[in-house]
């Protein structure tokens, strides 16, 4: 008879038999019966009507009062379970209803478990996750500011060599076309770059002609190869100005012709060069 102040040895021996406190209460919430551990740990007396026996045992409810989960078994005559607070501690309140001969509630039978390790574990689980979630937000938005300066990169180098590649394009229409001849060397004055202008001043086979030289100065004829000299390395003593004189130009065939130019350093490629 589980209703009896006196409850069965089967019965008070399956409740004994738990290790974790479970009770027997009526609809009201009476406690009819608890095990040693629901005594111990509790202080439940059993056939005493204590009205706030489960808000003491669960001081801190996470959902409605403790007594909720009674009355939830007896409205909706099914399990019930509900997780409190309690002295630091995370419990599992489990209710189910034990019918009558009718199909009525007769009495309720409470289960106490203790899963504060389970439940620091999940919260723990539960921190790392938002903190990886954070970490993976944070580095996302990293990279995507990354990859928006980079494609940003992107652009204006791409922008920079299609313009420095159309400056070269002027730069060599205008040279190679223009009616004045122009000869560029390095600083040891080995040709760079000539134009068809002055390949037909001299009368020379083709500008490759020029660019085969070993020394700009060949250009000219004897005592104009060592000024011609002279005056393109003065042009890389960048406190000076520019440079020009009148040296004689030595054809392809062999005559001699008189030549003004004008020197000056600039960089090309990036090195020192005269023109």
């Amino acid at each position: 008879d589980l209703r009896s102040d006196t409850v069965t040895l089967p019965t008070r021996a399956l409740l004994d038999a738990m290790e974790e406190p479970a009770f027997l209460v009526d609809g009201s919430g009476r406690v009819l019966s608890a095990n040693r551990t629901a005594l111990r740990e509790h202080s439940v007396k059993p056939g005493v009507d204590e009205a706030g026996w489960m808000q003491r045992l669960c001081a801190v409810p996470d959902h409605p009062l403790p007594d909720s989960v009674v009355e939830a078994v007896r409205e909706t005559h099914a399990h019930v379970a509900r997780e409190f607070h309690r002295q630091g501690r995370r419990l599992e309140v489990t209710a189910w209803p034990v019918f009558d001969d009718q199909d009525r509630v007769d009495v309720i039978a409470v289960h106490v478990r203790d899963i504060t390790a389970r439940w620091e574990w999940e919260e723990s689980l539960r921190q790392s996750r938002d903190l990886l979630e954070h970490r993976v937000a944070e580095r996302t938005a990293e990279l995507a500011t990354t990859n928006a300066q980079l494609r940003q990169e992107i652009v204006e180098r791409t922008r920079a060599v299609e313009s420095l590649r159309s400056s070269e394009q002027r730069f060599r229409n205008l040279a190679e076309n223009s009616l004045q001849g122009i000869l560029v060397t390095d600083p040891a004055l080995r040709p760079l770059f000539a134009n068809g202008a002055l390949v037909n001043m001299l009368g020379l086979e083709s500008v490759e002609r020029v660019l085969a030289l070993g020394s700009a100065a060949d250009l000219f004829e004897g005592a104009s190869r060592q000024a011609f000299a002279k005056a393109a390395l003065a042009c890389l003593d960048y406190t000076q100005q520019g440079q020009q004189g009148e040296f004689s130009g030595r054809c392809g065939d062999g005559s001699v012709i008189a030549v003004l130019a004008h020197m000056a350093a600039f960089s090309w490629d990036g090195r020192g060069a005269v023109q």
